[in-house]
């Protein structure tokens, strides 16, 4: 089927939590699928300044090869963004900075992977 619902798959890049400090979320391994997706970025509670990346890399570890795929413009207070993501790599995450004197952000991080189709090796 071509619908969204059967070609498309939701993923936490970063969990619902109340943060204090900088935070990257785990790895989400493309796998050769669905190399384009919808990040929503959702901030519940603000104070201080939160800057957002989603970032790309060719290994889990994100330890070489770790691309800026999208950046989100700082955040100060409650609200909810949206970013469409062609990664140009096979392992994603969002990678989050918390500033300011006494900072405490809650916020959550969701991707969902659409287009999914198989890639064909050595891309």
């Amino acid at each position: 089927m071509r619908d969204l619902l059967s070609n498309s798959t939701v993923k936490t890049l970063l969990t619902a939590l109340a943060r204090t400090a900088s935070a990257d979320g785990s790895a989400v391994d493309l796998k050769g699928k669905g190399r384009k997706f919808l990040v929503i970025f959702d901030i519940g509670a603000a104070t201080g300044t939160l800057d957002l990346k989603i970032q790309s890399s060719p290994v889990s570890d994100f330890a070489s090869g770790v691309v800026d795929e999208a950046v989100f413009s700082q955040k100060t207070t409650v609200g909810t963004s949206e970013v469409q993501v062609i990664p140009t790599q096979r392992y994603v995450r969002a990678s989050a900075t918390i500033g300011g004197a006494t900072p405490t952000f809650t916020f959550s991080v969701e991707a969902i992977i659409f287009l999914e189709r198989e890639i064909p090796s050595g891309i």
